[in-house]
């Protein structure tokens, strides 16, 4: 079993820079600030009119990033949501990682998460959720609040699970999925990579790649363009 608490799960224990300026990242300032050991010191813009300062910070230019902080002063967390089926926030965490810096994770001291759950980097995991014992949460995982994830399911790299979602047991999301808020997935249900699952719905069979399920019952249609999220 391992003994790491749940809120030390994909922690690095280095001041920490927020990816965005956004709701999110707003957010999950917050969370770091009020609810782990990390202290946040300086946010990055990454759209042309993102402001200055924020929450009391300064905000760095991506291209200044390696100038203003060295990846052995910082860890980093990307605060970027569902947008594009989260092919944003899989983007910037593949770039950062690969200028040497690594990716912090938030797991809530209100979460319920089994001894024995892996927590990968960049990861949300929020307030109320409970993650049964035999599960994986792979890097860059956001899981919303009150999830309830059961045993022996992995979440995939990039997805997000939005609020109160209920996983039985045995499921399996592919990288960058979605389950909106309420959804129900039946147990041994796979929704593949970038596949959606709108809220409220209840799946009761698994999704190939890059589907979207609006109802409990049909349709199922390719995703085309992809969506902006659930």
């Amino acid at each position: 079993m391992d003994s790491v608490p749940a809120t030390e799960r994909g922690l690095i224990l280095k001041p920490v820079v927020i990816f965005g300026t956004g709701q999110l990242a707003d957010l999950s300032a917050s969370y770091f600030q009020g609810d782990s050991e990390l202290e946040v010191i300086a946010f990055v813009s990454i759209s042309d009119d993102a402001p200055e300062g924020f929450r009391g910070h300064p905000v760095v230019p991506l291209a200044n990033l390696s100038s203003e902080f060295s990846p052995e002063e910082i860890s980093v967390f990307v605060a970027v949501s569902y947008h594009d089926r989260n092919s944003i926030r899989r983007e910037l965490v593949m770039k950062v990682s690969a200028l040497g810096y690594e990716s912090t994770s938030y797991v809530s001291s209100a979460a319920h998460i089994w001894s024995d759950v892996a927590v990968g980097s960049n990861c949300l995991v929020l307030e109320g959720t409970c993650v049964q014992p035999g599960c994986i949460i792979r890097d860059g995982a956001f899981i919303w609040t009150g999830v309830q994830i059961g045993h022996h399911s992995t979440i995939g790299a990039f997805s997000f699970i939005s609020a109160g979602a209920v996983l039985m047991g045995c499921n399996e999301l592919g990288e960058c999925a979605q389950v909106g808020g309420g959804a129900v997935l039946y147990d041994h249900i796979t929704v593949g990579d970038r596949s959606v699952v709108r809220p409220g719905v209840v799946l009761r069979s698994s999704l190939a790649e890059g589907q979207l399920i609006e109802n409990s019952s049909w349709p199922i249609v390719d995703s085309g363009t992809p969506e902006n999220g659930v």
